[in-house]
């Protein structure tokens, strides 16, 4: 009769469902295959358990290195090409942006001197009113007026190549951020040049 289920392969299992994609992965997989190393040498029940756990942390694991090695790829080339990390709010006509991610919340962006490729440039801030939050209809029809408006100095045959966008602020970034951000936008590959310098 064997005895009670390996305390170990219990613990793997409960660590590689809850310990979720990093931690969870390294621990589940340390704690399936001590398990089913116990179990080999000494017979207990828990085999399937510490399976389950080697498996599931398997997976999360390989989640984890696909959604994190892109962003440390990113990190070591923003690194190696001398870029800052400036949040939205800090940046500033003139700053030229090594890469523009295209996700819709943006947290801080990769500014570089304007002689290292980059595929952005700031040409223009401004500020909302204050009162309160005037809706995000209301804040795009402004970052498209404005906008628009500032980049006419810059519409020249050299910049056929640039198209448009801008950062804003969303309804919970109201309290502490009412700037647009205008942004130029290189549709032909990198420049190494600042069209508003």
């Amino acid at each position: 009769m064997l005895p009670g289920t390996n305390g170990m392969a219990i613990a793997a299992l409960v660590v590689s469902i809850f310990g979720g994609p990093g931690l969870g992965s390294i621990l589940g997989l340390a704690f399936g295959i001590t398990a089913l190393d116990h179990i080999k040498r000494q017979p207990q029940k828990g085999r399937g358990l510490a399976l389950a756990a080697v498996i599931i942390s398997s997976i999360t694991a390989v989640i984890a290195a696909v959604i994190l090695i892109p962003v440390i790829i990113e990190d070591v080339k923003n690194e190696a090409a001398g870029a800052d990390s400036v949040q939205p709010a800090a940046l500033k006509a003139g700053d030229c942006i090594r890469t523009l991610d295209e996700s819709s919340a943006i947290y801080d962006l990769p500014v570089v001197p304007c002689t290292q490729p980059h595929e952005a440039e700031v040409y223009h801030v401004f500020t909302l009113p204050d009162g309160d939050y005037p809706g995000q209809a209301a804040v795009e029809q402004a970052g498209d007026a404005q906008c628009d408006a500032a980049f006419e100095s810059y519409n020249t045959e050299a910049n056929a190549d640039l198209g448009i966008s801008y950062l804003y602020p969303r309804s919970q970034d109201w309290s502490r951020d009412k700037g647009i951000t205008c942004i130029a936008i290189s549709t032909d590959g990198t420049r190494t040049t600042s069209m508003t310098g």
